[in-house]
C-alpha cells in the first residue's frame, strides 16, 4: 500500500524521531525547534488491511520544500532546506539536500545506518561561508582577528559509527586571507589548501592522523590529537620538508626572505585555547637566504641559519 499527500515540516520531524527508533538519531529530530515549511511525502505500507496492527511501515520519503528549524546540535538557524529524504526502520538516505545554516551555503549527501551502533554510509557535506561564520562552529578554538578571513569552501566525508566517525576534510583556502604574523602572510586569492584524517572518540578527543597545508610550493604535513570541549587542549607535531623560498608565489611573504631553502618542524603541546601560552619547541633551518628590507641598504645573501624554538 502507498499513501502520498503533504506534511508540514513540523509533524514530519516528529514522525521521522518516531521511524528511527530510540538513539542519537531520534533524539536529534526531536530536540529540532522553530521548524517551518512542508514537505510532498509517500509512505509504503505491507500487511493485512483488515487487521490495524498486521499494517507496517515499510520505508518512505520526503521531499522538503523551504524547510527551516533550530538545533541545539548547531549555533545559527538551518534555512531553504530542500531535497529528498528516504527512511527505513533500518536507513536513512538524504539525496541532493542543501540550505543554508547562518550565511553559509551547504550541500549533504548520504546515508545514517540505524543499527544497534548507528554509522555514517557515504556521507558527504559540501559547505561554503565566510571564515568567521565556520569559527563559530569551533567556540574553543580562539584565533586572532586578522588569522583567517574571507571566504572558505569544505567538502567533509564522515563513515563508520556516528558516535566516533572518521573524518576526512577537504578545505579550500584560495579565497581566504592567512595572517600566521607580521613576518608570514598569505593574500585572499593566493593558491592554498588544507587536507585532514582524523577519527573523533568518545570522549571528545581528536586524533589527527594526517594534516597537511599546501601553500605552494610550502607544504607542513603534521598529527597529533585535540581534545574538544572545556577542557581543551593540543599535542601535534608539524613537519614541513625543504622549501624553495624563489619559488613562493606572489603575494605569498615569509618575512622579507626571497630565496633560500627553509625547513621548519615544530611540537605543539598546550591546555586551553589562549595559545600563546602553549608550548612551542622545535627548529627552524635557512641556507643561502636571500633577505630583502626596506631597513637595509642592501640584501643580504648567502644567509645560513640554524634556529632551536
Amino acid at each position: 500500500l502507498e499513501v502520498a499527500g503533504d506534511m508540514a515540516a513540523p509533524d514530519l520531524a516528529s514522525m521521522l524521531a518516531d521511524t528511527v527508533g530510540p538513539g542519537p538519531l531520534a533524539t536529534t529530530f526531536r530536540n529540532l525547534r522553530d521548524v517551518q515549511g512542508k514537505s510532498a511525502v509517500t509512505f509504503r505500507l505491507a500487511g493485512s488491511v483488515s487487521e490495524r496492527d498486521d499494517l507496517k511501515f515499510v520505508s518512505g520519503e520526503a521531499v522538503a520544500q523551504n524547510v527551516g528549524f533550530r538545533s541545539p546540535l548547531v549555533h545559527d538557524p538551518v534555512a531553504e532546506m530542500n531535497g529528498r529524504f528516504i527512511f527505513s526502520p533500518k536507513i536513512v538516505e538524504l539525496e541532493g539536500v542543501s540550505g543554508r545554516l547562518g550565511q553559509s551555503r551547504l550541500e549533504v549527501q548520504g546515508s545514517i545506518a540505524i543499527e544497534a551502533v548507528p554509522y555514517f554510509k557515504d556521507f558527504r557535506l559540501r559547505a561554503s561561508a565566510e571564515a568567521g561564520q565556520i569559527m563559530k562552529a569551533f567556540p574553543a578554538i580562539k584565533l586572532p582577528d586578522k588569522a583567517l578571513q574571507g571566504v572558505i569552501g569544505a567538502i567533509v566525508e564522515l563513515s563508520g559509527p556516528t558516535a566516533t566517525p572518521l573524518i576526512k576534510a577537504e578545505v579550500e583556502l584560495k579565497d581566504a586571507a592567512l595572517h600566521f604574523s607580521e613576518s608570514m602572510q598569505k593574500p585572499a586569492g593566493s593558491p592554498a589548501s588544507l587536507k585532514v584524517e582524523a577519527r573523533l572518540s568518545k570522549n571528545q578527543q581528536l586524533a589527527i592522523e594526517r594534516l597537511e597545508l599546501h601553500l605552494p610550493p610550502l607544504r607542513l604535513t603534521g598529527k597529533g590529537t585535540v581534545r574538544l570541549g572545556d577542557k581543551f587542549a593540543v599535542d601535534a607535531s608539524f613537519v614541513s620538508g625543504s622549501v624553495s623560498l624563489a619559488r613562493l608565489p606572489q603575494g605569498l611573504s615569509i618575512g622579507g626572505l626571497s630565496a633560500g631553502t627553509l625547513e621548519v618542524t615544530l611540537d605543539i603541546k598546550g591546555r586551553g585555547t589562549n595559545w600563546k601560552a602553549w608550548q612551542y619547541n622545535g627548529w627552524i633551518a635557512l641556507t643561502d637566504g636571500r633577505l630583502v628590507s626596506k631597513e637595509l641598504a642592501s640584501p643580504v645573501s648567502d644567509i645560513y641559519l640554524r634556529l632551536q624554538l
